[in-house]
């Protein structure tokens, strides 16, 4: 019988993990997110004047080329994949979390989580390319069947569109089964046992999909409703009004967009460093809570 997650306790230690360790995971992984947050305050301008560029079709407010930018965006990404990798370490117990006073390290247990995560998009996408495969198959088999059976062209049109409704619906629901599955406990896996452990968090997670639901949902449901609140105080969501054209609206949300940079930039001293404050939370009660349900499951067998 597969071992259970316990809900409650997990959500309990996730909270408690994230409130209670958050100055001491501050103290250690600080220079990271200082790094992190002066790197998004230096891209903020260039950004701004991208999207200013897209809404009046006039790139004059770039001011650094192109490449430089996804240089510094490739650098930003690295550091915050050692920020989560040491949060993840500390929340494991590790010893490589202990060996220095401030996380910094470009070693295995990154690169595994790197590559982790990549076989992870992999599997899911292809996954997914032969989930529409097989349904564009069937649907042409059945198209087939019904023209042969003389199905007026109305009644196959309204058959169509349930199959297709029915197949996307089904599809959504697969592929968040295999995306919790696969990943939830992903990261907690790779880094306790020092392999990417992809079927290893498949197999672990058998019987556990609805608590692992929960759970995430339980962690993750204050972060959406800030960033809803922060993405409407930055009016990054455009008005669209009725009998708009898709020109008309595509315009319109480009230049919500450069309003909604330019406001980030003018707030940098609020947005970038309450931005970093956030994000450490979030990959503490994320830490907390997978590496509580990984120890729940592997107990007695580690």
């Amino acid at each position: 019988m597969a071992k259970k997650i316990p809900v409650g306790a997990a959500i309990a230690h996730a909270y408690g993990f994230s409130f209670g360790q958050y100055w001491h995971l501050l103290k250690r992984t600080w220079p990271l997110m200082l790094a992190v947050t002066a790197i998004n305050v230096w891209i903020g301008p260039q950004m701004a004047g991208f999207a200013q560029g897209l809404a009046s079709h006039d790139y004059s407010g770039m001011t650094v080329p192109g490449f430089v930018i996804a240089l510094a965006y490739l650098v930003m990404l690295l550091l915050s994949v050692m920020w989560f990798t040491g949060i993840y370490q500390i929340a494991l117990g590790r010893p490589e979390a202990d060996r220095h006073v401030l996380y910094f390290s470009l070693g295995k247990p990154m690169w595994r989580l790197i590559g982790a995560f990549a076989l992870m998009i992999l599997s899911l996408f292809g996954i997914l390319l032969a989930y529409v495969i097989a349904v564009a198959i069937i649907l042409y088999g059945f198209r087939l069947g019904f023209s042969a059976a003389h199905i007026s062209d109305n009644a196959l049109k309204g058959i169509a569109v349930f199959d297709l409704t029915l197949a996307f619906l089904i599809g959504c629901c697969g592929l968040l089964l295999c995306a919790l599955r696969f990943g939830f406990l992903l990261f907690a896996v790779t880094l306790a046992e020092d392999r990417i452990g992809l079927f290893r968090s498949w197999t672990l997670s058998h019987g556990n999909f609805w608590r692992m639901f929960w759970i995430l949902l339980a962690v993750t449901l204050p972060l959406i409703i800030l960033e809803t609140l922060a993405f409407y105080w930055l009016g990054l969501f455009a008005h669209i009004q009725a009998g708009m054209s898709q020109a008309d609206m595509q315009a319109a949300q480009q230049a919500a967009s450069a309003a909604a940079f330019a406001k980030m930039h003018r707030y940098w001293y609020v947005v970038y460093p309450g931005g970093m404050i956030l994000s450490l939370w979030v990959y503490a009660v994320t830490a907390g809570a997978q590496s509580f349900s990984y120890r729940a499951l592997t107990q007695d067998s580690v």
